[in-house]
């Protein structure tokens, strides 16, 4: 469950490259639109290794990913890191951190 105004962000990736990155979204309709912008990415796989949670209003989960940039057909992997902040039951922040960032910028770009 997402509280009605949670916040969504992809952490040091500049916007202006990455259509999803860099920037905050807010609410149910910022989580829409964030969705919407994630469809410039196909994922080539998807895994969440380790959880930790430190009582019941903080989630940690890392894992590993990799996508292809629909627009340039380039790949990236990476290590990923979010923290879900939790209260009374709903998600009210995601904050997710890449280890290669750079990596999927220039994998956005068509140089």
């Amino acid at each position: 469950m997402l509280d009605d105004s949670v916040t969504w962000q992809l952490h040091d990736v500049d916007p202006k490259v990455v259509p999803f990155g860099g920037r905050q979204y807010v609410g149910k309709e910022g989580m829409a639109q964030y969705f919407e912008d994630l469809k410039a990415i196909q994922a080539l796989k998807f895994e969440a290794k380790t959880y930790y949670g430190k009582g019941d209003s903080l989630v940690y989960v890392s894992g590993v990913v990799e996508v292809k940039v629909t627009k340039t057909g380039k790949t990236c992997a990476n290590e990923w890191l979010t923290v879900w902040r939790v209260e009374q039951g709903k998600v009210v922040s995601f904050d997710e951190y890449l280890s290669n960032w750079s990596g999927l910028e220039a994998a956005f770009s068509c140089d």
